[in-house]
């Protein structure tokens, strides 16, 4: 198992202070359920199948790259009742490979914890954005925004459209407020993450986000 502490996401910060994040980079979201509700389906011997409402989430996450010609995605999972992925925003519309590394981002030994709110050996700068990305207001504000390629920009358009698709399902359905992002920074800061959401189905007993069906 990986050593990647998801114990970290219970607590509150907030987002780097004057850092683009339009720019190219690689980075880490999560996106919770309202009251961590295990609405996308189930997990049996570690490995997760999706219900109706857990495949609307997957394919919306697929149609991002589709949608936005800025955007790659790395690996992902779709929990019981939380979203982890790795998004890389493109520069100029090339595929920058490892190139696209968060430029600007502070030294991993200069980040003070207390301010980020991050567990020590975890990888730095992953905290909980506070704003209020499903407000009516925001996602006018970002639809005109010329900072179309944004990283909250992004997630607020896929948190949306999942959220419509389900209510015209039939269903009931919100999301969590607030999201999580972490910049990753190297390629251990990766190589971390990947296996990470590569073993989640496997620890579930053990997340953080874990609830009994």
């Amino acid at each position: 198992m990986n050593k990647y502490n998801p114990n970290i996401h219970h607590r509150k910060s907030i987002r780097l202070k004057n850092y683009d994040y339009a720019q190219e980079g690689l980075y880490f979201i999560t996106i919770c359920v309202q009251h961590h509700q295990c609405v996308f389906g189930n997990l049996t011997n570690g490995k997760m199948k999706l219900n109706e409402i857990g495949n609307i989430v997957q394919q919306e996450w697929l149609k991002t790259a589709d949608l936005r010609p800025n955007v790659r995605l790395h690996n992902f999972v779709v929990m019981p009742n939380h979203f982890h992925g790795i998004l890389e925003i493109v520069d100029n519309l090339m595929d920058v490979g490892w190139r696209g590394v968060a430029r600007n981002a502070p030294p991993v030994e200069n980040v003070d914890d207390s301010l980020w709110g991050v567990a020590r050996n975890a990888p730095t700068g992953y905290h909980q954005n506070s704003r209020n990305i499903d407000n009516e207001m925001n996602e006018y504000m970002a639809s005109i925004s010329p900072k179309s390629g944004e990283l909250g920009t992004i997630v607020r358009a896929f948190k949306s459209s999942i959220t419509k698709n389900i209510h015209l399902a039939g269903y009931g359905f919100e999301w969590q407020r607030n999201y999580y992002e972490h910049i990753i920074r190297d390629y251990g800061d990766y190589s971390r993450i990947d296996d990470y959401i590569t073993n989640n189905p496997i620890g579930w007993e053990k997340d953080r986000f874990y609830k009994k069906y």
